[in-house]
């Protein structure tokens, strides 16, 4: 049963979502990293379950997180999931969309310019 929902993600990402190989790809790896993580029915998650992914994976980079965010929201607006009673599924929609990271230029000295 596990496997149905993510092949079935995968026809929603590829047919319905009209997403790319690449983004497919990504997504359906990030799904069953988690679901290999919590070990249980993808419909059944709860609170703690996401809780705890997120906590395990926040070593990771924060763009790389927030890819891992993105997939899991992606998979909680599938219709299987939005009909589903599971509270992790409410969990995962109202995680902030991104998580915060910032790219810093670097800095460069000023050339002193001669009038």
């Amino acid at each position: 049963m596990k496997d149905d929902y993510i092949k079935e993600y995968e026809n929603y990402l590829r047919y319905e979502k009209n997403y790319s190989v690449n983004t497919v790809n990504s997504y359906i790896l990030e799904l069953s990293m988690f679901n290999e993580y919590v070990n249980k029915d993808l419909l059944k998650i709860n609170d703690d379950d996401v809780k705890k992914y997120l906590k395990a994976i926040s070593s990771k980079s924060p763009k790389s997180v927030s890819h891992s965010l993105s997939a899991l929201k992606s998979f909680s607006s599938t219709p299987e999931a939005s009909t589903s009673n599971a509270s992790g599924i409410d969990a995962v929609k109202t995680i902030p969309s991104l998580v915060r990271y910032q790219f810093r230029l670097p800095s460069f000295p000023r050339e002193r310019v001669s009038l």
